[in-house]
């Protein structure tokens, strides 16, 4: 049996080593938690644009809005499409934004008659019909240039 000495020796060098292993384990657990919470906003939105014809258009501009709760959609990001009428943009997206909405805005093409916009392609997802995508998730949103709604 040790004596109450060599116990208090024993407590007096085990006790910062305590400590220390306490706050590693302590800040091991808060910053995998942020991760966690950073990754759960990434969000992918990928798609194609095409013509009347069912044909990709090159050089269309995406824009991906963020839209906070009861307030007006901020513009975090916009793409072209490339030669086959494709795109793919993955953000990570700021915790004051709900719901993602992807548009392709009114422009000229040549092959088109007047000015034309993206209608979104409804598919069998409810939220990608309307250009919605929700935060978090990888969606498939396609357009198609119509000249009306």
């Amino acid at each position: 049996m040790k004596s109450a000495n060599e116990m208090s020796a024993m407590n007096v060098f085990f006790r910062p080593i305590k400590f220390s292993l306490i706050l590693i384990v302590f800040f091991i657990q808060f910053t995998s938690c942020k991760r966690d919470d950073e990754q759960d906003r990434l969000t992918g939105v990928y798609g194609s644009v095409v013509d009347k014809n069912g044909k990709g258009v090159d050089s269309v501009e995406v824009m991906i809005y963020g839209k906070p709760a009861y307030k007006d959609p901020v513009l975090l990001q916009n793409t072209y499409t490339n030669a086959l009428g494709n795109y793919d943009v993955t953000l990570n997206v700021p915790d004051n934004f709900d719901v993602l909405h992807i548009t392709v805005p009114s422009a000229t093409i040549e092959s088109e008659e007047g000015h034309v916009f993206g209608k979104p392609i409804p598919d069998s997802t409810s939220l990608a019909q309307w250009g919605l995508v929700t935060i978090g998730e990888k969606a498939r949103i396609d357009f198609k240039l119509v000249t009306k709604w």
